[in-house]
């Protein structure tokens, strides 16, 4: 099993940490009551979306840092410090405005990446979302039936397959227009 298993077994093991660590927390009284399991309430969305959050915010770091110590060694760099700019400005200026392209070029497989583990997050929670009705309905939907016992809810299934297919267009979109706006013209004649 490769790099992205290990890294799946990682945030189960983290999300069932966590949740038996709040219920404890709770229990001794050091912690206010958070629901962890379910729809219903708005603190459920909160924990997902910070599950959801754990790899592609590290994820995003090391790609950020990278990014930043390819750029700290330019000419450029190293005259805007002789010159005596801030360091802050150097960094949000110069090296930042240079590296979000590369930075957005993983915008596809950082939503890719929450989208497949939706289906951990929401069976682990037991929260019932899009990735859950997907789920149902490809396995126990009232469709068709071919020889086999598995059920498929076809007009659902494409539905959600649809939905999902809708949010990875947008995120590409979104990408694709915030690289054109912060790619250096410079960087835009080299590609041509």
């Amino acid at each position: 099993m490769g790099r992205r298993g290990y890294s799946s077994r990682c945030r189960i093991f983290f999300i069932i940490v966590a949740q038996i660590g709040l219920m404890y927390l709770y229990e001794k009284g050091l912690f206010f009551h958070v629901t962890l399991y379910g729809s219903e309430k708005l603190e459920t969305y909160v924990v997902g979306i910070l599950f959801l959050m754990i790899y592609p915010v590290f994820y995003l770091a090391n790609i950020t840092k990278v990014s930043l110590q390819e750029q700290e060694g330019n000419d450029y760099i190293r005259t805007a410090k002789s010159k005596g700019t801030p360091g802050m400005k150097i960094l949000f200026l110069h090296i930042l405005k240079n590296s979000f392209p590369r930075i957005l070029a993983h915008a596809n497989t950082i939503t890719l990446y929450v989208l497949s583990n939706l289906f951990i997050v929401e069976k682990l929670m037991d929260f019932q979302g899009a990735a859950d009705g997907l789920f149902d309905a490809v396995l126990r939907g009232t469709g068709f039936r071919i020889g086999l016992d598995i059920m498929v809810d076809g007009i659902s299934a494409t539905g959600y397959a649809i939905f999902f297919a809708t949010i990875i267009l947008a995120a590409n979109l979104v990408a694709q227009v915030f690289k054109s706006l912060v790619t250096p013209a410079s960087q835009e004649m080299n590609h041509e």
